[in-house]
């Protein structure tokens, strides 16, 4: 219990974001964008369809999307590690034509209950398109190091793997914190 609260602290939180590894590219790969786009804080969630522990980030995840999703502004990765797999190719395809028509409402009801149910919607998705999201999803996660799900991003610093999405909320605040402190400073 002790360490629960030790690796809540916000200096503690505030030395592993510094210290974090970070992204070499953070944008590109098709990754799945809501929220508010122009905010100064960015969430990334690199995900698999097949991971049990991606549905418990997943779910932290898109509860504070629906806490904050006007202030923050979140992506979604697939790092697949069979982009061709008829089934999970066929589950992001039915997701991404969700999301392109009702961005990201349906998408991320989808992806919800994909991971409590294991179901999905009936549709006929694209494959070939959806396949090549995948692999452009798997590619930028190999050039930014990342080879395991649930991976969390924060603006371009990596998550290390030893704080799950239980802290999400933690490093939110952190950081929100920390804007405030600079805005505040240059107001003065």
């Amino acid at each position: 219990m002790d360490l629960l609260k030790f690796k809540r602290l916000p200096k503690i939180i505030r030395f592993v974001l510094k210290d974090a590894e970070s992204l070499n590219i953070a944008d590109g790969a098709e990754q799945f964008e809501f929220g508010k786009v122009k905010s100064p804080m960015t969430i990334t969630l690199i995900l698999s369809l097949s991971c049990s522990f991606c549905a418990k980030a997943f779910l932290k995840f898109y509860s504070l999307y629906q806490k904050r999703g006007t202030d923050i502004r979140f992506r979604l990765v697939f790092n697949q590690y069979d982009p061709t797999n008829n089934i999970y190719a066929g589950v992001i395809g039915v997701l991404f034509n969700s999301f392109q028509s009702d961005y990201p409402n349906t998408f991320l009801d989808g992806l919800q209950d994909w991971y409590l149910n294991k179901k999905m919607m009936d549709n006929k998705p694209d494959t070939q398109k959806v396949v090549e999201i995948l692999l452009n999803q798997r590619e930028w996660c190999k050039m930014n190091n990342i080879h395991q799900t649930p991976t969390l991003v924060i603006n371009a610093s990596i998550v290390p793997h030893y704080y799950d999405a239980d802290f999400l909320e933690d490093f939110v605040d952190v950081f929100t914190e920390e804007m405030a402190v600079s805005r505040a400073l240059k107001s003065v």
